[in-house]
């Protein structure tokens, strides 16, 4: 994360990770991963943070009993 220290503001005058990322290929190689959506868990949104983190709540038998009584608490889920 050094070159982040360095890093140049980007769109929105904000530190972009991917042009810090971008920079770092000039140091080294970089490899990524495609992950299926059906099979892995996308965070990069923040819908998508809240899917997963509910979704793996309610899958998980540690959690999901607190998780389902907590929506239930709330008024269930509604669309």
């Amino acid at each position: 994360m050094d070159l982040l220290a360095d890093q140049e503001p980007g769109k929105g005058g904000e530190i972009q990770l991917t042009d810090a990322m971008a920079r770092s290929l000039e140091r080294e190689a970089m490899y990524a991963v495609v992950v299926d959506p059906l099979s892995g868990y996308d965070t990069g949104t923040p819908s998508g943070w809240m899917a997963t983190n509910a979704l793996m709540a309610a899958s998980d038998p540690r959690f999901a009993d607190e998780f389902w009584a907590a929506i239930d608490e709330r008024g269930g889920l509604g669309r």
